[in-house]
């Protein structure tokens, strides 16, 4: 087609439009998915062209990083790949076309060939990556799409994404499966830990205590607090020294380092004026990225749960619409694509771990503050928090029992009339069942991502209500330990114990509770398997429009079934 004729008709036909793939299973797929090593495969989106670029390359992408930000946003990991050929791969080859500035993507040797032969426009540069063309036990689909205003195509093996533009972006034709990438390690498996139900230890509880009690946490979550003097920036020297001596201090007893950001709550409520004040975002912004240049250069496998009870003030004073609130977020040079609204904070914050700290794993801390689990899943979803790698759960902040007084100490005054203390049972309310369904239809709304259950009281059972400072009663971390299979069921993959007050159990007040139960605990763990790889920024629709969550088992497999199994000719329409 001449480019005259496109410029009329403002359409391009599909160079490569032809049959894909099946979603057929094929032995030799998985009998090879132990050769492959799963390798990040890195998304970017061009905001000039609206395509994205793919590279498993850590150089390619940090030199994207360092040399066209301004137009090549960021996205993160995208899917998992292998770099070295193995049984049962196939090279994914590589083109730039030079009339559009976009990269093509195709594990089909006929259309290799046919683009090499007929399309001069398009510049073969090499061998991207290897994937299946078969499906497999550790393979995953990779959808493709066309958008013939653009001429270009789209690819996702998102969790939601490809519903989503199914049913919301007609513009875009779905072309089906177009090859088989690797199934993410699970985030266990990302952390170095074993593959079950980890157990973490937070605020409240000292290292030299562990030790003493031969507690061996899987975890370790320490606050950093603040905004300006004062700040946990500057609790050491040089600035953020904090986070690498508490970092070295996790590693050395085997543990896990949990950073939870506490910087925008910490002032108060208030009317979150802070977030559109440019005094205020600028200091904010720049301890921000200060934590995460710390973490990237520990070069340990860190989690970070970002800004506890904020997005529940945020929900309440937004009305459940986050766009609506502006903030300042665009003045960060990395982040100058976001939007200046309480959605932009969460774009740049997972942006800038992203670029700062490749192995944190990130996660966003719901609030249950007079809202359903719906209502709170899909505020979190309209907030993007379905693109990081895991969520933040919590049953209570306090010790059931320091409620229960009646003359409630100060950090346990105001929390209405109970019940506090949840049933075993699971007959009455409050109780366990209850929480699990409630973070379980958050977790669906938020493309089931794996979850952490953080800040869990750590008090004791007892019959009587009530108790006294560092003793009041509470069942959270019996009934837990006890029942880990329950919480795996729903995509759990850690608990982390803590005092969220200072009147609240710790391991030195519980009478070796904690102690006793993770051991037994360790002696027969809940299995945690594999989770989904969470996505940065869903580029397409929050560009074009907002796209609600969809089943992923509906509309995209219902397509796929018409593709044969073997490659064909695709009786490709050419671009001349």
């Amino acid at each position: 087609m001449e480019l005259a004729q496109i410029a009329k008709t403002g359409v391009l036909p599909d160079p490569f439009d032809g049959p894909l793939l099946s979603g057929a299973a094929s032995s030799k797929a998985q009998s090879q998915t132990k050769a492959a090593t799963p390798t990040v495969a890195y998304r970017f989106y061009n905001t000039r062209t609206g395509a994205h670029f793919f590279t498993t390359s850590v150089a390619e992408r940090d030199n994207v990083i360092n040399t066209l930000s301004s137009i090549m946003n960021y996205e993160g990991p995208a899917f998992y790949a292998s770099t070295t050929s193995g049984a049962g791969l196939s090279p994914v080859h590589r083109f730039y076309n030079t009339q559009t500035g976009v990269h093509f993507y195709t594990i089909s040797e006929t259309e290799r060939a046919h683009v090499t032969a007929t399309l001069p426009q398009f510049t073969y540069e090499g061998i991207a990556y290897y994937a299946s063309t078969q499906a497999g036990a550790g393979f995953t689909p990779l959808y493709r799409f066309f958008l013939a205003s653009k001429g270009f195509h789209f690819y996702s093996n998102r969790s939601t994404e490809p519903d989503n533009v199914i049913d919301n972006l007609p513009q875009y034709n779905h072309k089906g499966i177009a090859y088989y990438v690797l199934q993410a390690p699970s985030i266990t498996t990302a952390l170095g830990m074993p593959g079950r139900l980890l157990g973490g230890l937070g605020a409240g509880n000292a290292i030299s205590d562990m030790i003493s009690q031969q507690i061996h946490p899987d975890i370790i979550d320490t606050y950093l607090v603040g905004v300006g003097p004062g700040s946990w920036p500057y609790w050491n020297s040089p600035d953020g020294a904090y986070v690498t001596y508490v970092s070295a201090n996790n590693k050395a007893i085997g543990a896990v380092p949990m950073f939870t950001l506490y910087q925008m709550a910490q002032p108060g409520e208030a009317d979150m004026i802070e977030v559109n004040d440019v005094a205020f975002m600028t200091s904010y912004w720049s301890q921000a990225k200060l934590m995460y240049q710390k973490i990237g250069a520990t070069g340990q496998p860190t989690l970070v749960n970002l800004e506890p009870d904020f997005w529940g003030f945020l929900q309440g004073k937004s009305g459940g619409d986050p766009t609506k609130v502006p903030a300042r977020v665009s003045m960060v040079a990395e982040c100058a694509s976001q939007p200046d609204t309480a959605v932009g904070i969460a774009g740049c914050l997972l942006t800038l771990g992203r670029m700062y700290a490749p192995k944190a794993k990130l996660g966003f801390p719901p609030s249950f503050w007079g809202g359903t689990a719906t209502s709170v899943g899909n505020f979190m979803a309209k907030v993007g928090a379905d693109k990081a790698d895991f969520i933040v759960a919590q049953t209570s902040d306090r010790d059931a029992g320091c409620f229960e007084m009646p003359t409630p100490v100060d950090e346990c005054a105001g929390r209405g009339s109970g019940p506090f203390y949840w049933d075993e049972t699971n007959t009455t309310s409050p109780n366990f069942n209850e929480s699990l369904a409630q973070w379980s239809t958050v977790r669906s709304i938020l493309g089931n991502l794996p979850i952490l259950f953080w800040q869990t009281p750590m008090g004791v059972p007892s019959a009587t209500p009530g108790g006294t400072p560092g003793h009041y009663r509470d069942n959270q971390v019996q009934y837990m330990l006890t029942h880990p299979t329950q919480y795996t069921a729903i995509g759990t993959f850690a608990i982390v114990f803590s005092a969220g007050g200072s009147t609240s159990a710790t391991i030195t007040t519980d009478g070796g509770q904690f102690a006793r139960l993770f051991k037994a605990y360790l002696a027969n763990p809940a299995p945690f398997g594999g989770d989904p790889i969470p996505w940065t920024h869903h580029s397409l629709c929050s560009r074009s429009l907002k796209c609600p969550m969809y089943d992923r088992h509906t509309r995209r497999n219902s397509v796929n079934s018409s593709f044969p199994t073997e490659d064909a000719d695709p009786a490709l329409d050419e671009l001349r």
